[in-house]
Order: structure tokens, then C-alpha cells, then sequence
């Protein structure tokens, strides 16, 4: 129930009273740090939400996709290339677990998100799963950013190919 309204509170940006909540948890979950984190980054404390990760793991919370997934999110959003490239390598490495597709998702925002779109591009070719449309539109909303018609021109082609009824990529498209 406290996870809920934890979560209830972040959705209405209610930023000040889901941290209260969270500190007066008396046995937090892996869950309940996850929806904190995850609040933060919705609510743009991206270095909020960084905090929480260390915290998190040395409190012997076991950091599972989501914990991963938002982090990495929290690091896009936030303009933390480094610290995204890291955390995402560490995944695997430090962590053992296995990168999931949402993991790679959120590298390569990232990587749009600080104008890296060849970067990006060269992750979708490496990953071990077949790119998705959200994949491809992530790349194309980062070549609305940077006003690249020709790669974003591209990356709406492929994210058609997948998904033709995506709105989201014509949109897109239409206002680089």
C-alpha cells in the first residue's frame, strides 16, 4: 500500500511528500527505492535520484532491471553521459546481470540526448536485440533536437518499417 501511494504521490509530482513517505518507510523495499528514484527523474531531481542509487546498494538493496532502468534514465535526463556509460557498463560487469532491451532503450537516449546520434546509431547495431520502434524514435527525437533531417529522416524510415501506425514518429519527423 505505501508503494502505491509512494507512487501516487510522484505521478502528481508531489516531490516533497513522496520523499517524506519514503523516509518514514519502516522496511523499505528494492520497490520502493526504485519508485523514488524513478520519481525523481520524472520530477527533474535527475541528481536526486543519482544519490539514491549508491545509497540504495550499500544498504544491501539488491538493484534489479528497474533500478538499473531508472538510474539510466536519471542520467539521460540529466545530461550525465559519463555516469550513464558507466552505470550501463556495470550492469554486467559489476553487477552480473544480463543488459535488458529497456537497459539499451535508455543508452541510447542518453546518447541522443547529449547529440551523440552516431553513438547511438552504432549501440543499435550492437545490441543483442532487435531494435524496436521506441529504439529508433528515440534517435529521431534526438535529431529533432539537433536538427538533423537526413539521420533523422532515417531513423523514422526504420522506426516505420517497425511500427507504421506509430504517430509519435511522424510527429517527430514532421518538426525537424
Amino acid at each position: 500500500l505505501s508503494n502505491a501511494l509512494l507512487n501516487l504521490y510522484g505521478r502528481c509530482g508531489r516531490l516533497t511528500e513522496a520523499k517524506s513517505l519514503f523516509d518514514r518507510l519502516p522496511d523499505p523495499s528494492t520497490e520502493s527505492w526504485n519508485a523514488m528514484i524513478a520519481i525523481y527523474t520524472r520530477g527533474g531531481q535527475n541528481n536526486l535520484a543519482l544519490d539514491l542509487f549508491p545509497a540504495m546498494n550499500l544498504r544491501g538493496f539488491e538493484l534489479d532491471e528497474i533500478s538499473f532502468v531508472s538510474v539510466l534514465s536519471a542520467c539521460g535526463h540529466g545530461g550525465f553521459m559519463p555516469d550513464a556509460i558507466t552505470k550501463f557498463a556495470s550492469i554486467s560487469m559489476d553487477f552480473g546481470l544480463e543488459r535488458s532491451a529497456n537497459h539499451y532503450r535508455c543508452l541510447i537516449d542518453a546518447l541522443g540526448r547529449a547529440g551523440r546520434l552516431r553513438d547511438a546509431r552504432d549501440v543499435i547495431a550492437a545490441m543483442p536485440y532487435q531494435a524496436d520502434c521506441m529504439a529508433w524514435t528515440s534517435v529521431l527525437g534526438a535529431c529533432h533536437t539537433s536538427s538533423d533531417l537526413e539521420q533523422g529522416s532515417s531513423a523514422a524510415e526504420r522506426a516505420l518499417q517497425l511500427e507504421p501506425s506509430c504517430p509519435s514518429s511522424y510527429v517527430l519527423l514532421s518538426n525537424i
